[in-house]
């Protein structure tokens, strides 16, 4: 029959083993911490990309359409058929886009605003920062419906909050922030205030 001393010694060998587990496990803990630091980072960085590739395809789809209603502007005052006049009562209804909604409209529009200005897609930076607040903005288009101008369109936008860049340099500012993620200098969200802050980025 074991006795008191017997299992004391079997809580002390017990006791022993586990402190010896557990130094041998504390720099597996550390190597742990920092690959999922590092994973983190590199989903960041995804994240990024991501925003640009999404940045990208909207800036083309604009200007592809912007390409478009630039044309038939300059088209449409040289008369109307019936069949201009049917494909443009055609475009008016399809419900999915606006920039062929819009060319419709003007397909029918007795003057077609040649003077008004085409082409322009900026990229606004909001008070969300990175990469939550950022918006494509079909400068152009919003002039042309508003009747204003674009610099007035631009002065609007700011005096609401948003940063206004270029889709390249843009672009060319994710690939810096990019940089900084993967070297764990920066972390996401990024503010309007820590791009400002940061030297050369805004």
């Amino acid at each position: 029959m074991e006795t008191i001393d017997y299992y004391n010694q079997l809580a002390l060998a017990l006791c022993l083993k586990a402190k010896e587990q557990t130094a041998a496990l504390r720099p597996l803990g550390g190597t742990l911490a920092r690959e999922a630091e590092r994973l983190s980072r590199y989903d960041q960085a995804m994240r990024l990309r991501s925003l640009k590739a999404r940045v990208l395809h909207e800036v083309g789809n604009i200007r592809e359409a912007e390409a478009i209603a630039g044309y038939v502007s300059t088209k449409v005052g040289l008369g109307f058929s019936a069949a201009r006049l049917a494909l443009g009562a055609f475009m008016t209804n399809v419900p999915s886009n606006r920039d062929v909604r819009w060319i419709g409209k003007l397909l029918l529009s007795g003057n077609p605003p040649r003077d008004k200005p085409f082409g322009t897609v900026i990229v606004a930076l909001g008070n969300e920062g990175l990469p939550d607040g950022v918006a494509v903005i079909p400068l152009s288009r919003l002039a042309r419906e508003s009747d204003r101008s674009e610099s007035e369109v631009k002065a609007s936008l700011q005096a609401e909050g948003s940063f206004l860049i270029t889709a390249e340099d843009f672009c060319h500012l994710l690939g810096k922030l990019e940089k900084k993620v993967l070297d764990g200098t920066l972390t996401l969200p990024v503010t309007l205030e820590q791009l400002r802050s940061e030297s050369g980025l805004l």
